[in-house]
């Protein structure tokens, strides 16, 4: 279960605890970190120094957490997320439906109908767009 993260060189003045990592493959940030005993020791925060030999910079999960200097520390390895089957989006509350172009075409037809069957004002979209047919041969 829990990989060996690295043994504790020193804690910094301000209180971090800086170890060298002994696992070739580097452990994700943020991974809760362990002590020999079992105790949280704290969080990774950074990686630091040389790719070949880095060292792993702990916050301590509290003030009173002291390590000292060769003690082994541990991690957990995450998990893998299990996949699930993915579930068709919900819409939002009062969001607006998606317009089919069916209804598109059936409010036109509604405006029409409302305007008593007149063609679209200019501007106003239609089917082949363009001018309307009213100006078309008249000067």
């Amino acid at each position: 279960m829990l990989k060996r993260l690295g043994t504790v060189l020193h804690t910094t003045p301000s209180g971090y605890i800086v170890a060298k990592i002994e696992e070739e493959q580097v452990p994700p940030l943020n991974t809760v970190v362990y002590d020999e005993d079992m105790n949280r020791v704290g969080v990774l925060l950074d990686i630091i120094g040389p790719v070949k030999s880095p060292y792993a910079v702990v916050k301590p999960s509290s003030r009173e957490v002291r390590v000292e200097k060769g003690v082994k520390l541990y991690y957990r390895p995450p998990s893998p997320r299990r996949r699930r089957a993915r579930k068709p989006a919900r819409a939002a509350k009062g969001a607006r439906k998606p317009v089919k172009h069916r209804d598109r075409k059936q409010g036109e037809q509604k405006r029409r109908r409302s305007r008593g069957g007149k063609q679209p004002r200019r501007g106003e979209r239609r089917g082949g767009g363009g001018r309307p047919r009213g100006r078309r041969g008249s000067k």
